[in-house]
């Protein structure tokens, strides 16, 4: 993802920015219930949700809690079901590679049931659902996960956190995750 992206699905959306060291106020159509940020250049993760006060969140500054690009893994479904090699964090692109649906696919919550053309995707296994009538037996998939190779929950902080606002949110400015030109890449839930 580049700086300024913006990927919406039906319960968020995702996103990347360029760290300024400055608050930054990234854009959206709704206000998020949830936000979590991961500084990929040099490592560390924020977690913020509603009931948690304004510029605050739960601060992980392990290096090891990176995002790892899994770029266009060939996954094999039978019976409706496929499953990822990785537990994925952001999952970009579900492409159906033959039968007479093949094409994009669009990505619904774990829990829905897809419609023809939809797939749905468990963030906690792996897990993709299909609809019976698209007859998928192979996709590719562009998907980012956590590697997470120690590191804790996380510290609670006061200051430089998330902010929510009704249009968007508020990247704080924190040092572990906002730093001038590194790279902030990010996930908002409804």
């Amino acid at each position: 993802m580049a700086n300024g992206d913006r990927f919406f699905g039906p319960y968020g959306c995702s996103g990347a920015n360029k760290g300024t060291g400055s608050a930054i106020f990234v854009q959206l159509d709704f206000a998020p219930q949830w936000v979590e940020l991961f500084n990929t250049t040099a490592g560390g993760s924020l977690f913020w949700n509603k009931e948690m006060a304004s510029d605050t969140g739960y601060l992980n500054s392990s290096s090891s809690v990176t995002l790892t690009p899994v770029v266009n893994e060939n996954v094999t479904v039978m019976a409706n079901f496929g499953t990822l090699a990785n537990i994925p964090l952001i999952v970009q692109n579900v492409y159906n590679l033959v039968g007479p649906a093949a094409g994009p696919m669009l990505i619904i919550p774990d829990g829905s049931t897809p419609s023809p053309g939809q797939v749905a995707i468990n963030l906690a296994n792996g897990v993709m659902t299909f609809n019976g009538v698209d007859t998928v037996s192979s996709v590719r998939v562009s998907y980012a996960t956590r590697s997470a190779t120690g590191g804790g929950g996380g510290a609670f902080i006061n200051t430089g956190g998330v902010t929510p606002g009704s249009n968007g949110f508020t990247i704080g400015t924190n040092a572990t995750i906002n730093t001038l030109g590194q790279d902030i890449v990010w996930n908002a839930g409804r």
